[in-house]
């Protein structure tokens, strides 16, 4: 995107303005080149330090657990000097567009070329986000295969009747149960040794469908971050997030099953309870509002005006025109704002010129996205 980023900074005219936006760009590539850098060393030695831990504390997760939380907290301090960086960054752009001389083709040029850097600024922090998630994933997966080399050495001792001595075998090996002796018939209450007790119901196994898992988990995170970022969200937005939350899910019970003999639960049914918990709590208008967005944009999207038009004209409670300019504007539709502010001229009986009410509206609406 650097590239194209500073293919649309030359568009500007005005040479001095164009060599400002251009060194913001170049500043922001040179820090990004040198975070992306410091985030490799951390992962790299973080990766030494872990191993080197998981092989000393084989039925201990502790250990790990801390040494984890101190490489998360290297790269949080990443995270903390990029936002830094970019709130310096963000207040270069407001010095250069709060200029009221600005025609409105090179306010919009700015505005794009800032808007591009912010992507690239959330595209790094969620880089850095998934590099630590990703190492504590991996982490804790090698902790668990190296706990089931125990389990199964736990396992393949033998077992003796508490009566009468004789060899008696068990099926269950995750929890404790009751094995009839062949022998003399008394029933043995036989415990899952502590590495078996630790793998199946202390996190072996959960750390494992995690791994595996993980891509799709990465989808939905994206999806989520995605779905909570915009103001005012659609019906299509919401199935994204959760077509990709019933993916990471589905992934993660198919592998609780083929991993967990205890574990008998259908994936359909363990998946939708998972799902039910998503929105469980928001309001029912939540979802009417979704649905109009939804409406909203498909329409306008469609160059449907007269369908356009009526929506704006039977608003649902909650919803006024000012939030469908900006639903419009985040997904990516500036005509369907203009065209929404046109409306609200006419309703709100305005008396300004209309063109250059319009510009300000959309200059206010743009810097309102940008906060």
């Amino acid at each position: 995107m650097g590239n194209e980023t500073m293919a649309k900074a030359s568009e500007i005219r005005d040479k001095d303005l164009r060599q400002q936006v251009t060194s913001l760009v170049e500043r922001w590539q040179g820090f990004q080149t040198k975070v992306s850098e410091r985030v490799a060393s951390i992962l790299v030695e973080g990766r030494a330090g872990l191993a080197q831990i998981i092989e000393e504390h084989a039925l201990d997760s502790g250990p790990m657990g801390t040494a984890l939380t101190a490489v998360q907290t290297r790269f949080q301090g990443v995270d903390r000097k990029v936002d830094e960086a970019w709130e310096q960054l963000d207040e270069s752009f407001d010095e250069l567009t709060d200029d009221e001389e600005l025609d409105e083709a090179t306010y919009d040029v700015i505005w794009t070329v800032e808007q591009d850097l912010r992507r690239e600024v959330d595209a790094l922090r969620a880089t850095i986000e998934t590099t630590g998630r990703s190492l504590e994933v991996s982490s804790r997966a090698d902790w668990a295969r190296n706990l089931a080399i125990v389990a199964e050495q736990e396992r393949s001792q033998p077992l003796t009747c508490s009566q009468c001595g004789a060899p008696i075998e068990r099926s269950v090996f995750w929890q404790s149960s009751n094995v009839t002796c062949g022998h003399c018939g008394s029933v043995n209450g036989v415990e899952p040794g502590a590495a078996s007790s630790t793998f199946y119901q202390g996190g072996g196994v959960e750390a494992l469908c995690q791994e595996r898992a993980w891509p799709a988990r990465q989808v939905e995170l994206a999806a989520e971050e995605a779905y909570k970022h915009l103001r005012h969200p659609t019906a299509s937005d919401w199935a994204q997030w959760m077509a990709a939350a019933r993916a990471y899910w589905t992934k993660y019970y198919e592998t609780m099953g083929e991993l967990h003999p205890g574990h008998g639960q259908p994936v359909a049914e363990a998946v939708a309870n998972r799902l039910a918990g998503y929105g469980a709590y928001e309001p029912p208008v939540e979802k009417v509002h979704r649905d109009f967005f939804e409406s909203l944009c498909r329409a306008s999207a469609a160059g449907d005006g007269s369908a356009v038009r009526a929506l704006l004209g039977q608003l649902p409670v909650g919803v006024d025109l000012d939030e469908c300019a900006e639903c419009l504007m985040e997904h990516g539709d500036g005509n369907g704002a203009r065209t929404t502010f046109m409306v609200q001229y006419r309703v709100e009986q305005e008396t300004d010129d209309q063109q250059e009410w319009l510009a300000e509206q959309m200059r206010s609406l743009r810097e309102t996205l940008s906060d």
